[in-house]
This record gives structure tokens, C-alpha cells and sequence, in this order.
């Protein structure tokens, strides 16, 4: 039993057999919906566009934005870390959000909004309304939540967030489609436009505006509060264990040292020392949607 329920947990023995289901029997983020009360929280909302922009199109293009995600890492950093004289006490949970924020959102919906502060709120907000609300409304009987979610702020704020997100994206999505038409266009490459690509290939006009906003929404949620939450934990081990800082910085130059600066996705698989670190990092503190959000309701 867990605080969300009963919960079933196979060995890995049955891994091979679980493969056999598909993504309607068997679907992680039908999972995160009933988990979370998606119904309510609209982060039960699964695109087939979403999933196939992840799996296929991401994985394969990773390796294209190391270069790209340097350099808005590094651009975040001289913002959300001016230079200061003395010990400065700052909020690491903050500081991160934003960072990691502002980095995926180059992936996924380029630089025309990933600097915009806007946007950045908005994407933030969303995840932290659609958690506490959500948490919130698991403290009503479920017969009654059809109108508990109504008395909720973060729930009624949901709705909000999501109209946001379309009035910022709009603007963007009509460019394009206004550039395309000329010629010599060259596609912008990022999540955004491969979503559009598959929905133009499949030839589904119920795909509108509106929906792509809420898939960024909601990709941009599952991205930013895990990979921030494992940053966070790694840097708290990394305080409580200070005798591995000097080996990761050291393994680092190293490895930059190789091409004067610039990471890479060959430069990456190099860092051996931090993907064991952080590895360990995260199978002490696996990183949750949920933990970030409990402790403020």
C-alpha cells in the first residue's frame, strides 16, 4: 500500500513479458494520469504525436543540441548567478527550475521562446498547480471530486495555465506557417516542428494550435522537474561527499580539453566518472514528479 494506493511491483523477470502488450494495455502514462488524478489534473492527456516526438525524433536528434544546451546552460548560469563579493545565500530549487527549464525548452520549442520569461513561467506553473492541486483534491472522497476540484485554486489555475500557453505559442505556430509558404524555408529543428511534421504527414486536421500547446505543456513538464530533481540530489551528495569533486572537475577538463571547450555527444559518453556519480545519485533519490510538490501543500 502507498499513499496513491495499492501498487504491483514485478521482477524484472517479466520484463520480456510485458513487452508483448501494447501501449493501450499497458501505457506508464496512463499510469501517471490515475496517479495523479489526470482527469482533473490534464496531465493524463496522451498524444500519439507526443510519444512518437520523444521516442523517435529526440533520441535520434539528441545528439544535434549538446552544443546548442552548452551554451544556454552557460547563458542561464551568468543570469540566475551574477558575480557577487561574499557567500550569498541562494535557493537552489529556484535557481534550477530555471536553468532547466530555459535549456529543454531549446529542444523543444526553439529559440524563439525558449528565453522568454513568459514561457518559462508558464510551463513552470503548470506542474506545480497540476501537483498540488491534484494532491490537494486526493484528500476528498472521490465521489465528491467532480466538484472539489472546482474549490481548488491550483486545479481552477490548470485551465489558466494551459490558455497561456496557447496565447504565447500561437504566435510562434502562425510564423511558421506563414514562412513555409515562401521559398527556401528551412524547417526550424526542434519539438515543435516535429510535431507539426507528423501531424501534417498523418493528415489529421484535429490537431489544432490549442493541442500542440497543451502537448508542450505537459512535455515540458515531465522534463524539466524530473532532470531537475536528479541535478538537485546530485549536488546534495556532492556537498555531503566533497572528496569527489576535485576527480569529476579534473575528468572534466579532460575531456573538454579534447575539443577546445565544446561539449559533444562523443564528449559526453566520456564523463565516466560523473555518469557513475550521478547514476548512484539517482538510485538513492529517484527522482518523482510528486516529491518536489508534497511538501508545500
Amino acid at each position: 500500500m502507498t499513499p496513491d494506493g495499492p501498487r504491483l511491483f514485478l521482477p524484472r523477470s517479466f520484463a520480456t513479458e510485458l513487452k508483448a502488450y501494447n501501449r493501450e494495455e499497458a501505457s506508464g502514462m496512463k499510469a501517471l494520469g490515475d496517479r495523479h488524478l489526470g482527469q482533473y489534473t490534464t496531465i493524463d492527456h496522451e498524444s500519439e504525436y507526443m510519444l512518437a516526438a520523444i521516442k523517435l525524433d529526440l533520441n535520434q536528434k539528441l545528439g544535434m543540441f549538446v552544443a546548442d544546451v552548452q551554451d544556454e546552460v552557460g547563458y542561464a548560469f551568468g543570469t540566475q548567478f551574477p558575480s557577487c563579493e561574499e557567500w550569498t545565500p541562494i535557493n537552489l530549487h529556484e535557481k534550477l527550475l530555471r536553468i532547466v527549464s530555459q535549456a529543454s525548452a531549446r529542444i523543444f520549442v526553439g529559440p524563439s521562446l525558449n528565453r522568454d520569461s513568459k514561457w518559462l513561467d508558464c510551463t513552470e506553473k503548470f506542474a506545480t498547480d497540476a501537483m498540488i492541486g491534484g494532491e490537494k483534491l486526493k484528500l476528498w472522497r472521490p465521489f465528491l471530486r467532480p466538484v472539489a476540484q472546482y474549490l481548488i485554486p491550483e486545479l481552477r489555475s490548470v485551465r489558466a495555465d494551459h490558455a497561456e500557453a496557447y496565447r504565447l505559442l500561437r504566435p510562434v505556430l502562425e510564423a511558421r506557417a506563414q514562412a513555409a509558404k515562401k521559398d527556401g524555408y528551412e524547417k526550424p529543428n526542434d519539438m515543435l516542428q516535429w510535431i507539426q511534421d507528423r501531424v501534417a504527414a498523418n493528415q489529421d486536421m484535429s490537431v489544432d494550435f490549442k493541442e500542440i500547446a497543451k502537448i508542450q505543456v505537459l512535455t515540458a513538464t515531465a522534463a524539466i522537474h524530473t532532470t531537475r530533481l536528479a541535478i538537485l540530489h546530485a549536488m546534495f551528495d556532492l556537498a555531503a561527499r566533497p572528496e569527489y569533486v576535485e576527480p569529476l572537475r579534473e575528468e572534466l577538463k579532460d575531456v573538454l580539453a579534447k575539443t577546445d571547450g565544446t561539449m559533444t555527444k562523443q564528449s559526453l559518453t566520456q564523463l565516466r566518472k560523473l555518469d557513475s556519480f550521478m547514476k548512484e545519485s539517482q538510485r538513492h533519490n529517484p527522482p518523482s514528479l510528486g516529491k518536489r510538490f508534497l511538501s508545500q501543500i
